[in-house]
């Protein structure tokens, strides 16, 4: 499959990447606008979508041209399919560590160890495991950017349940046609941290 050589993939989504895994504050925001401004080019929503700690949205980085794929920092649970390698390695991994209740799989600032917290001891939810593991292993997930950010291939309906008292409209809008000129696959697809901010290869935060 695509990218399975590459060494720092962990699997592909089908879903859009959904959020800012690791949300930037006003003082964030200004230390980001003097930043280099080839690394800056992959800030992906808008200004005023950004808080400081909430759930900021996050389309995938605006450098990506449409109708292309993307590697993210962040695994999209969706529609996920892993690498089969380093799925194996998580395997065994998270085998040794998920009874141990005194390890705690938290990386620091992102808002998915805020959601964890709560849960740790309670939950067996593999996902927080497999964000740390992305994390120490240096892995990323892939996307598709559709249509500019406006279409995804993997949605949640948010039907009345477990997490919607009552049913609301889908997530996002699913591509029902594939792109004329198809997926564009690039030989080095932009890579983004955490934050949005995409990453030149062979860099690192």
């Amino acid at each position: 499959a695509a990218y399975s050589t590459r060494g720092d993939v962990f699997g592909i989504s089908l879903q859009r990447p959904t959020l800012r895994a690791r949300p930037f504050n006003r003082s964030t925001k200004l230390r980001i606008n003097k930043m280099d401004r080839a690394r800056a080019m992959g800030l992906a929503a808008d200004a005023g979508e950004e808080g400081g700690g909430g759930n900021p949205s996050f389309d995938g980085p605006r450098a990506a041209a449409a109708d292309t794929v993307f590697l993210y920092r962040l695994l999209g649970t969706w529609g996920f399919s892993p690498e089969n390698r380093a799925w194996a390695r998580f395997l065994r991994w998270f085998d040794l560590v998920r009874d141990n209740a005194s390890f705690v799989p938290e990386v620091d600032g992102l808002i998915t160890t805020a959601w964890y917290r709560p849960q740790h001891g309670k939950s067996k939810m593999w996902t927080q495991h497999a964000i740390y593991f992305c994390d120490k292993e240096d892995l990323f997930t892939v996307y598709a950017r559709l249509e500019g950010g406006k279409k995804t291939l993997s949605t949640n309906y948010r039907e009345k349940g477990l997490h919607f008292g009552k049913t609301k409209n889908e997530d996002f809008p699913v591509l029902l046609r594939a792109p004329k000129a198809g997926f564009k696959m690039p030989e080095a697809p932009l890579r983004a941290d955490w934050d949005g901010l995409s990453l030149a290869e062979g860099t690192r935060w």
